[in-house]
């Protein structure tokens, strides 16, 4: 979902994602906007897939842990 933390928070908060692809940027900053719930609940997802670009960006799949694929 790009451009709304807001809605990924809800999502995740409502244990309705089934998959979360993240793309990790070779750069460090020190702001923005996260898509974590704030209610600090554990969320275990297992690794599906990674594919890492000549950039240094690496696109990571994700699936809720314990869940059939």
């Amino acid at each position: 979902m790009m451009g709304s933390p807001t809605l990924v928070r809800t999502l995740l908060s409502e244990g309705l994602v089934d998959e979360l692809q993240l793309v990790v940027m070779p750069v460090m900053l020190g702001g923005g906007k996260s898509v974590f719930p704030r209610d600090g609940g554990k969320r275990p997802f297992e690794l599906v897939s990674a594919v890492s670009a000549k950039t240094g960006a690496q696109v990571c799949v994700y699936r809720p842990a314990g869940e059939a694929q």
